[in-house]
């Protein structure tokens, strides 16, 4: 998935977690829930990796102004 930021005519390339992590922000889940629904998705993968890259997708959105404390 590529997000485009208009205000700066700047692409952001999204790998396929970060795509699926897009597409559920309009569902008010908490980073939290993210993760866990996250890890229901890729059960071998460990728990803690699952919640880091969370985090790690959701700073940088929020980093690049694609993303509001708000949302």
């Amino acid at each position: 998935m590529v997000l485009y930021d208009n205000r700066v005519g700047k692409a952001v390339v999204l790998n396929a977690t970060g795509a699926w992590l897009w597409g559920q922000l309009d569902t008010h889940f908490t980073a939290e829930e993210l993760a866990a629904r996250l890890q229901e998705r890729f059960p071998k993968v460990d728990a803690v990796k699952v919640r880091n890259d969370v985090d790690v997708c959701l700073s940088s959105l929020l980093d690049q102004g694609l993303l509001s404390e708000e949302s």
